[in-house]
């Protein structure tokens, strides 16, 4: 009962301190003298508290006030400014604004006559001073509110709005590349979850670099030092922004064969500074989905001494021409405010690039329309009405229906609470992380039960950081388990559920291990981890227990190869350069690779009888190396290579690397096609693969009238690999742990598909004489 009483009397108090914050709302909408249309993004400035907004796209702004007198301040390029001095005395006023415009003509030319000579001296002088602009700014960080809206625009005639996501954020940028994001605060339409809400900005675009990277594309940039090779550019009309001239340039790609901007961009006449783009992208971006991307950006004086975008605009369309499968309309925009710079920021800062604060779901109206600089349109505002209408009224069947999918998925893709195979059979259980004293402690468990294995399970971790300087930490771990054989094709958690209930098919090889562990791990530089431990479990073999899958009754499930039981104690070095990035959302940590990709790894295990007093004596080492990246304009290509081998000792089997046969289309970025059913192990392996996407453009660079206008993406992959087993007194009984290929395995293909991330036919044939697929016909998913 206290309780209760506790909270209303908070409630009340919240509503009360909220009364008297929002005293007042000032609205107004800014017009064009002359047309009496509104302007959109013109920014509305307060002398007496520094406050800023911008006008939405209807030319509207919202300010939440004390009662008082303001002198406000509206301002535009291309506009003259206007001030204004306002009394509040009400809960609401509404006040009108309005702007000349400060377009001239310019001598000897007429208004938006195209003149080149003028144009190139103008980008000639801004690519000269760009080293100077970048040079000058270290640091800074800004205030952020983002918005973007969905719609399903299979008509535009009747536009469906899917959902809407805002965010207000705060970043952080240093010198030459650190970047940072935090979101504060979020809302939703009522048909999207809250952790699925991660609006950000990303890296500002930044126009005065060389390149500008969009996706996988690097985009030559209007102002790089060899933009002149790329661009046409004409001076169509100098602008004014108050008392400070500005150019408006218009950008023309001099060929469609690489991506390109088009359209306008202004440079300020005295510093040669961007001041604002608004670009699209010409045919030479490989995306044949993408039927439309705007790119604007505005920019704003700080400081007296910098010019900083504060609004960034992405406007496009998704067009896959699919049954079923509608096109999408985005539009997306961020308002950037209160830039501070020349800050002071520890390297610990960056760490991560996103978090999301443990308070951003926690709506304090107040604090969202103080920090809210854009006002939703009139057209948003329906939209979310819309949707959050549709939502709470729909049937509870599909209500239900899209979570299906998910479902499914879940159930598929989290062993640790199910999965399926062979050995196991059907696995039940349960895991829980906890994170003490600033994340410094953090403590892992999971249980549960294999059925038909008849075996409980478990593992249970600590793990203490040291300093956070270089993510210096301290483990211990025991475990009994199932574990899986070392796999090259199939993902190394060891989950073959989807495979064995669908096809009776794993590619894995089971064993059971019990046992500790003791780690150490830091990170000597940003993105290296370097880790040593020492294991100590007994090994066991385990045997096929079910033949149980959904379909294909008939067939038969391999046998589950045996291992060499025993104690094993060793100790193992690992080294891993990856560049990823992480981002923390509520205190959770997750990792998602960037793009150009590069992942470099090697490690050794040693094993001994005497000192380490294991049944097991050898020394064995491995390294690993896999990029992604561009290729000189002619799209993207992937290159793996692993390599391991036996220095020393026998190898027991359980230690054996494998090139299995899993793999699926949905990571068939290095997978061979055409082993089959067929294992390769040994204590020595090498494989090399390379995957090179061409996309569209090896036709459009053929100049060909017919080739250059076909509208499917190419891709070419093969590989080779080769395995042994040398020397090995566990040899005996060796046509029961798999084959071996002492020549290589080799095979090449090609893919070829018009959709993005959806199936393409892919081909591919066997080069060497193995008895496997000669042939495979399949389907590949990706870009």
């Amino acid at each position: 009962m206290t309780k209760t009483i506790w909270y209303y009397v908070f409630i009340t108090i919240l509503l009360f301190s909220n009364a008297y914050i929002d005293a007042a709302v000032l609205k107004g909408t800014v017009y064009n003298v002359k047309t009496s249309l509104p302007i959109p993004f013109a920014t509305i400035s307060i002398s007496e508290n520094s406050q800023t907004v911008m006008t939405n796209e209807d030319g509207s702004f919202v300010l939440h006030l004390d009662n008082g007198t303001y002198n406000l301040t509206c301002s535009h390029i291309a506009y003259y400014s206007d001030k204004q001095l306002i009394e509040l005395t009400t809960d609401t006023l509404e006040i009108k604004m309005q702007l000349n415009p400060s377009l001239i003509e310019l001598p000897s030319i007429s208004v938006y006559d195209r003149n080149y000579d003028a144009a190139q001296a103008i980008i000639i002088e801004a690519i000269r001073h760009k080293d100077k602009i970048l040079k000058k700014l270290n640091s800074y960080q800004f205030d952020a509110y983002t918005k973007m809206t969905i719609w399903n625009a299979s008509n535009l005639d009747s536009l469906t709005p899917w959902f809407i996501a805002e965010t207000q954020l705060t970043a952080y940028w240093k010198y030459p590349s650190e970047y940072k994001e935090i979101i504060t605060a979020r809302k939703q339409s009522a048909n999207m979850e809250a952790e699925n809400n991660l609006m950000s900005i990303g890296e500002v675009l930044n126009f005065n670099n060389n390149r500008v990277d969009i996706g996988t594309s690097s985009l030559v940039s209007p102002t790089a030092k060899d933009a002149l090779k790329y661009y046409n550019y004409y001076l169509l009309d100098t602008l004014y922004y108050d008392s400070l001239a500005v150019y408006l340039l218009e950008v023309e790609p001099k060929n469609n064969n690489n991506p390109l901007f088009i359209g306008k961009l202004q440079i300020n006449a005295n510093t040669y500074e961007i001041m604002g783009v608004d670009f699209t992208i010409n045919e030479g971006l490989d995306a044949p989905a993408l039927k439309k991307l705007q790119v604007r950006q505005e920019y704003r004086f700080f400081d007296k001494r910098y010019w900083m975008p504060t609004i960034i605009q992405y406007d496009g369309i998704f067009d896959i021409p699919f049954p079923l499968v509608p096109t999408i309309m985005f539009s997306y925009t961020a308002a950037l405010q209160r830039y501070q710079f020349e800050k002071e920021y520890s390297d610990t800062i960056f760490e991560y690039v996103l978090e999301v604060d443990e308070n951003a779901d926690d709506y304090d109206s107040a604090h969202w329309q103080t920090n809210k600089f854009l006002p939703l349109t009139i057209e948003e505002e329906k939209a979310y009405e819309h949707i959050d209408s549709v939502k709470n009224n729909r049937p509870f069947l599909e209500k239900i229906l899209p979570i299906v999918p998910a479902v499914l998925y879940g159930v598929t893709s989290q062993p640790d609470y199910f999965h399926f195979n062979r050995v196991e059979g059907a696995y039940l259980g349960m895991k829980k992380r906890f994170s003490f004293d600033s994340e410094k402690i953090k403590v892992f468990g999971k249980v549960g039960y294999a059925f038909d294995a008849k075996l409980w399970q478990q593992k249970y971790s600590l793990n203490y950081t040291l300093t956070k300087k270089h993510n210096f930490s301290i483990g211990a771990s025991y475990h009994n388990n199932i574990q899986t054989r070392k796999t090259l094709n199939s993902s190394r958690y060891g989950n073959a559920t989807g495979l064995s209930l669908l096809f009776k098919h794993d590619p894995y090889d089971y064993f059971r291990e019990e046992g500790f562990k003791l780690s150490s791990s830091f990170s000597p530089l940003k993105q290296t981890s370097l880790s040593v431990s020492y294991n100590n479990s007994n090994q066991y073999t385990m045997t096929k227990n079910t033949n149980y899958s959904l379909f294909y009754k008939d067939r038969t499930y391999r046998v589950n190869l045996p291992i060499i039981n025993g104690k094993l104690r060793s100790v193992k070095l690992n080294f891993t350069f990856e560049t990823s990035q992480l981002i923390k959302i509520k205190g959770k940590k997750y990792s998602f690779s960037t793009y150009p990709y590069t992942l470099i790894r090697f490690g050794a295990e040693a094993s001994d009888r005497s000192v380490l007093k294991s049944d097991f004596d050898f020394k064995t080492i491995y390294g690993q190396y896999y990029t992604a990246r561009q290729f000189f304009g002619l799209g993207t290509f992937s290159l793996g290579i692993y390599g391991t081998t036996k220095l020393s000792g026998n190898l027991p089997p359980q230690r054996y690397t494998v090139m299995d046969f899993g793999g699926n289309i949905l990571d068939a970025e290095m997978t061979y096609r055409t082993l089959h059913l067929t294992n390769f192990s040994g204590d020595n392996l090498l494989s090399i693969y390379y995957r090179h996407r061409f996309g569209t453009k090896l036709f459009k660079r053929s100049g060909l009238p017919i080739i250059k206008k076909i509208p499917y993406s190419l891709s070419i992959h093969g590989g080779a690999f080769w395995s042994e087993i040398k020397d090995n007194a566990y040899n005996v009984g060796h046509e029961l742990i798999s084959q071996t290929n002492n020549n290589p395995y080799s095979e090449l293909g090609f893919s070829i598909g018009r959709l993005p991330l959806m199936a393409k036919l892919s081909f591919t044939w066997q080069l060497s004489t193995y008895d496997t697929d000669k042939f495979y016909f399949g389907f590949d998913i990706g870009f």
